[in-house]
C-alpha cells in the first residue's frame, strides 16, 4: 500500500480512494466536504438528505465510481462532533 499527501483539487486526483473525514452537523456538507460534493455533482448532499450520512462518530461510507472524480472510490469517515475534536 502507498498513500500519497498532495495538494491539487479532488476531482483532478487519480487514486484508487479518496478519504475524507465528515462531521455530524445538521449540514454535514460543508468545509472541505462541500469541494468534493461541487465536484460530484451535488452526490454527498442527496446522501446526507436521505439519512445514508449521519456523521457518527468511528462511521464510514464507501462510495464507488463517484461521479465527478477521478477516483476509483471515496471514502468518508465520520468523526462525530466537530465540537469534540476542539
Amino acid at each position: 500500500m502507498q498513500i500519497k499527501l498532495v495538494t491539487q483539487p479532488f476531482a483532478a486526483l487519480e487514486t484508487d480512494a479518496l478519504v475524507s473525514y465528515v462531521f455530524e452537523e445538521s449540514d454535514p456538507v460543508q468545509g472541505r466536504i462541500a469541494g468534493i460534493d461541487k465536484a460530484a455533482a451535488g452526490l454527498l448532499l442527496k446522501l446526507a438528505k436521505s439519512g445514508e450520512l449521519t456523521g457518527k462518530m468511528l462511521e464510514f461510507t464507501l462510495v464507488h465510481a463517484p461521479v465527478g472524480l477521478k477516483a476509483a472510490r471515496l471514502l468518508l469517515v465520520w468523526g462525530g462532533e466537530a465540537r469534540a475534536m476542539e
